[in-house]
C-alpha cells in the first residue's frame, strides 16, 4: 500500500470512529436528564436506542466510505445516498419491533431513537462528504 492509500486508509478509520464519539456525547448530555424525567429504571430503552443507531450508522458509514473508496468520482454522491436510505430502512423496522414488542419502555426508546438518529444523520453527512473531498483531491 502507497503512503497515499496508508493516508486514506488512516482517515477512512478515523472517520468510522465519528459515530462512537457522537454516542458518548450524547450519552454524557441526555443519561442525567432522561433518568431525572423517567428514573433509572427505564434506562435500558435510552441505553438501547443509542446502541441501535450508533451501530446501524457505524456499519451504514464504513460501507459507504468502502465503496466510495474504489467508485468513479461520478457514482460517489448516488453512494453517500444510497448510505442513508439503508440506514432508514435497517433503523425504522428494528425500532419498532423493539418498540412495539415493548422491549424496552418504547416512549423513551422511539424518542431517543428520533433524537441520536437526527444527530447522526448530520455527523454521517458530515464525514461522507470529507470522505468524498479528499477522495476528490486524491483523483487530481
Amino acid at each position: 500500500m502507497t503512503t497515499q492509500g496508508q493516508n486514506l486508509d488512516v482517515v477512512m478509520r478515523r472517520l468510522c470512529l465519528w459515530p462512537l464519539w457522537t454516542t458518548l456525547a450524547m450519552i454524557a448530555i441526555g443519561i442525567w436528564p432522561t433518568a431525572k424525567l423517567v428514573g433509572n429504571e427505564k434506562l435500558d430503552a435510552f441505553w438501547a436506542a443509542l446502541a441501535l443507531v450508533w451501530l446501524i450508522v457505524s456499519v451504514t458509514l464504513r460501507s459507504g466510505l468502502k465503496r466510495m473508496a474504489t467508485a468513479p468520482q461520478t457514482e460517489r454522491l448516488k453512494i453517500g445516498m444510497a448510505v442513508g436510505v439503508v440506514r432508514m430502512f435497517a433503523t425504522i423496522p428494528i425500532a419498532a419491533v423493539i418498540g412495539f414488542r415493548k422491549l424496552v419502555d418504547p416512549q423513551v426508546f422511539l424518542i431517543w431513537v428520533a433524537i441520536s438518529y437526527v444527530v447522526m444523520i448530520k455527523v454521517e453527512t458530515i464525514a461522507l462528504l470529507r470522505w468524498d473531498k479528499l477522495l476528490e483531491k486524491q483523483d487530481t
